[in-house]
C-alpha cells in the first residue's frame, strides 16, 4: 500500500465505497495494515455492558481462537481500552496510559501480551453507542520501543473520524460472531 498522504486518501475513498459491514472491516484492516508498522492487527466490536464480542477479525489467526472467557477476564486491564471510554472515537497508544515498567509487571503482560510477543499496542477507535467499543487495534508493534509518530500515524485521528462516518452509514449491524 502507498503510505503517502495521497495513497492513504485514495485507500479511504475506496473504503467509503463499502456497501456491507464485512467489506468495511476487511477494507479498514487493509488500510491500517499499510499505515501502521505492526505484526498483528484486528478489528473488534464489543458490547461492554453484556460482555459479548459482536464482531472480531484479525490478521493474526491465533487471536481469533482466544476463548471469550480469557479475553473478558483481562478486558479491563488492556491499557488501550481503559484510555478511551466505550463509544468514544480516537487514537490511544499503550504508552499514553501506562509506563513500560508497569505494563511489564502486569498480569495482562505475563498471561496475554508477552506470550504473543506484544510489547506495545495502539487502538484506533470509531464512535459508537456508549456501551460499545468499536475499533481497529494494532498489536505487537514491530519496534521494541514506544509507538512514535511517523507521517502515516499522524493521519490516524482523521482516519478514525472518517471511518466512523462510513461504518455508521452501512446497512444493518454486524453479525454476532465469536472470537
Amino acid at each position: 500500500m502507498d503510505t503517502s498522504l495521497d495513497g492513504i486518501l485514495r485507500s479511504l475513498r475506496q473504503l467509503e465505497q463499502s456497501s456491507a459491514v464485512d467489506e468495511f472491516v476487511d477494507g479498514s484492516l487493509d488500510v491500517l495494515w499499510g499505515m501502521v508498522p505492526c505484526v498483528s492487527l484486528g478489528f473488534n466490536e464489543l458490547d461492554e455492558r453484556e460482555q459479548r464480542v459482536l464482531l472480531y477479525r484479525s490478521r493474526e489467526p491465533g487471536w481469533e481462537e482466544m476463548p471469550d472467557e480469557l479475553f473478558w477476564s483481562h478486558a479491563e486491564e488492556f491499557p488501550i481500552c481503559s484510555g478511551l471510554a466505550p463509544g468514544s472515537p480516537g487514537v490511544m497508544r499503550s504508552q499514553d496510559v501506562i509506563s513500560t515498567r508497569a505494563l511489564r509487571d502486569s498480569r495482562l503482560y505475563a498471561e496475554i501480551l508477552h506470550p504473543f510477543g506484544i510489547e506495545y499496542e495502539m487502538k484506533i477507535a470509531f464512535a459508537s453507542q456508549p456501551w460499545v467499543s468499536r475499533a481497529s487495534c494494532s498489536l505487537g508493534m514491530i519496534a521494541r520501543s514506544p509507538i512514535g509518530s511517523s507521517s502515516s500515524l499522524g493521519s490516524l485521528p482523521r482516519t478514525s473520524r472518517r471511518c466512523t462516518g462510513v461504518y455508521e452509514g452501512l446497512p444493518s449491524s454486524p453479525p454476532a460472531s465469536s472470537r
